[in-house]
C-alpha cells in the first residue's frame, strides 16, 4: 500500500475539502457528467454519497505519472498549516475533466482537478510536520508542497506513525472456509460491496465471484478450466472496461504492489462467502471479450487469467452434491470457440487452427479404415471438473491427444493430458484405453524413447497418410 501526501492548505483546496470530502458528493446529481464511471462510483458510495478529491495535471503533466502509481486501497493524508489533519482510503480512481470542472472550477493555470479519486474511511488527525518528517526521513525544511506519492519504506513509516499495523495479520483462512463478508473485511480490509477489493490494511486483493447469479453487465465469463485456472471478469459495468483503472489495475499490478489475489465465491447464504484459495496473474494476463453493458450496448470486457497458488477449491461446485463422476460419449467436432487454453497471440491461434485441421484429417483417415472414432467428456468424481480429450478411437481403445508441433514443449504437455485422461477413465469405468499422441511429423529419437518408456503410442502424419 502506498501513502499519498495531499496538500490542502490554499483557500481553494480548503473549500474543496469542505464541499466534497467533509460534506460528501451526491453522485446521482451528476450522473450525466460522470458517464460510464457512475456505476463504479455508486458501488463504492454509501447511500449514493461519496467523498471526492482530484489532482490537476500540473506543469508539464508532472502530476500525471504520480497519479498513475495509485491503486484502490492506497492511503491519502491531507496537510495544511504544518499539520496532517486527515487521512482517507482511495476506493476508486478515474479521470473526468468535465465533472471536476463542475465540482471545483479551474485553477489560476486554467487547469482542473481532473485526475480524480473517491475516498472512504475518513479519519481526523492532528500530527505535526515534524512527526511526518521523522516518519519518512525528510529534512526539517520539508513543508510537503505538492502532490506526493511515497515509496514503500516511507509509506511504511507513515503507517507506523498512524498506528496502523506495520505487520498485517497473517492470512489464516483455510481453503473452503465460509465466513461472513463483513467479518472478512473487518479482519483483512477492503471494501464490502465490490467484486475486486484491494485492502489498505493488508497485502491482499479480495476478489469475489458469484456462481449462482447471471449478470446483466457481461460478467458471465467467470469459469474454472480443467487445469484449475480461473477466468475472472474485470471491473466496470458500463462502457469498455479499462485495464488502467480501479480493480483491474490492482489485479494487473498485484506483483508490483506485493499483494496476494484471494478469491471468494458467494454461497446460498447472502451474507456469507467461501474462500477458494490464492491465485496469481497468469500469462497472458487477460483477454478482451465482447459483451453487453448495463445499457445493452456491446463493449470490451476484460477476462483475467488467474492461476492457482497451492491448494484451491473448485469454483461453483461446493454447494452441490459431490459429483459421482462419469464418462459421456460426444461428437468430436471442435471449433475455435471450444478451446480450453488461453490464446494470447495470433501465433497461438494459428497453432490451434493447425491442431484442429490435423485432428480432422486423422479422424477421416481412421473412419476410412472402419474405426469408430469420436470423443468423450470425463467428469471427475467429487469436484465435477470436466476433461475433454481430443479424440477417442473406440475400435482400437485409444485415447488421443492432438498437438500441432513436435517439439519437447508440445510432447510434455500431451504426456500429462493423455495419461490423466486414461487414468480417470480407468478409475471411473474400469476400462483401459491406450494413451496416444497425434503429431504432424516424426519425433526426435529422445522424445520417441521417452514415450516408449511411458507406454504412450505416437501417431504422426507422413505425407498423405499416418504412421505409428
Amino acid at each position: 500500500m502506498s501513502v499519498v501526501i495531499q496538500p490542502a492548505g490554499s483557500s481553494a483546496s480548503r473549500e474543496h475539502y469542505l464541499d466534497t470530502v467533509e460534506s460528501l458528493v451526491n453522485i446521482s446529481q451528476y450522473q450525466e457528467l460522470i458517464g460510464n464511471t457512475f456505476l463504479d462510483l455508486q458501488r463504492v458510495s454509501k447511500n449514493g454519497k461519496t467523498a471526492l478529491w482530484g489532482v490537476t495535471p500540473g506543469t508539464n503533466d508532472a502530476n500525471v505519472s504520480k497519479y498513475k502509481k495509485l491503486v484502490p486501497g492506497d492511503l491519502v493524508i491531507f496537510t495544511r498549516e504544518k499539520k496532517v489533519f486527515a487521512s482517507a482510503q482511495i476506493t476508486h480512481l478515474f479521470r473526468n475533466k468535465k465533472f471536476a470542472e463542475e465540482l471545483w472550477g479551474k485553477d489560476n493555470k486554467n487547469q482542473t482537478w481532473e485526475y480524480m479519486y473517491a475516498l472512504d474511511n475518513i479519519e481526523k488527525l492532528n500530527l505535526t510536520y515534524r512527526e511526518l518528517q521523522k516518519a519518512i526521513g525528510s529534512k526539517i525544511g520539508d513543508n510537503f508542497m505538492g502532490f506526493r506519492v511515497l515509496n514503500r519504506p516511507k509509506s511504511e513509516g507513515v503507517l507506523e506513525l498512524l498506528g496502523k499495523p506495520s505487520k498485517p495479520p497473517i492470512w489464516e483462512i483455510e481453503v473452503g472456509t465460509e465466513i461472513k463478508r463483513s467479518e472478512l473485511h473487518d479482519i483483512y480490509g477492503g471494501g464490502k460491496y465490490g467484486g475486486i477489493e484491494p485492502s489498505a490494511q493488508t497485502p491482499n486483493i479480495l476478489i469475489f465471484t458469484n456462481p449462482y447469479k447471471k449478470s446483466n453487465f457481461g460478467y458471465n465469463f467467470d469459469e474454472e478450466l480443467e487445469d484449475g485456472t480461473f477466468l475472472y471478469t474485470g471491473d466496470g459495468q458500463k462502457g469498455n472496461q479499462d485495464p488502467r483503472n480501479g480493480g483491474n489495475k490492482a489485479i494487473l499490478e498485484h506483483r508490483k504492489t506485493r499483494r496476494s489475489l484471494r478469491v471468494f465465491e458467494s454461497t446460498k447464504k447472502q451474507t456469507t462467502v467461501r474462500y477458494l484459495g490464492e491465485f496469481e496473474l497468469g500469462s497472458p494476463a487477460y483477454e478482451s471479450k465482447r459483451a453487453p453493458d448495463l445499457d445493452k450496448k456491446e463493449r470490451d470486457v476484460l477476462v483475467f487469467n488467474l492461476s492457482p497458488v497451492g491448494k484451491t477449491k473448485p469454483i461453483g461446485k461446493v454447494d452441490k452434491e459431490p459429483s459421482i463422476g462419469g464418462v459421456k460419449r460426444k461428437t468430436s467436432e471442435k471449433s475455435q470457440n471450444e478451446v480450453h487454453i488461453r490464446k494470447p497471440s495470433n501465433q497461438e491461434t494459428f497453432a490451434e487452427r493447425k491442431e484442429i485441421q490435423l485432428q480432422d484429417r486423422y479422424k477421416d483417415f481412421a473412419k476410412n479404415l472402419g474405426h469408430d472414432i469420436a470423443t468423450i467428456e470425463i467428469e471427475i468424481p467429487e469436484s465435477g471438473i470436466i476433461l475433454k480429450p481430443d479424440l477417442v478411437d473406440f475400435t482400437s481403445m485409444e485415447i488421443i491427444e492432438v498437438k500441432s508441433g513436435v517439439t519437447r514443449k508440445y510432447v510434455r504437455e500431451a504426456i500429462g493430458q493423455v495419461l490423466d485422461y486414461a487414468f480417470q477413465i480407468k478409475q471411473i469405468e474400469n476400462k483401459v484405453y491406450n494413451p496416444v499422441i497425434l503429431v504432424p511429423g516424426e519425433l526426435s529419437k529422445d522424445l520417441s524413447d521417452l514415450l516408449k518408456e511411458l507406454k504412450i503410442k505416437v501417431i504422426y502424419e507422413n505425407e498423405n497418410t499416418f504412421s505409428r
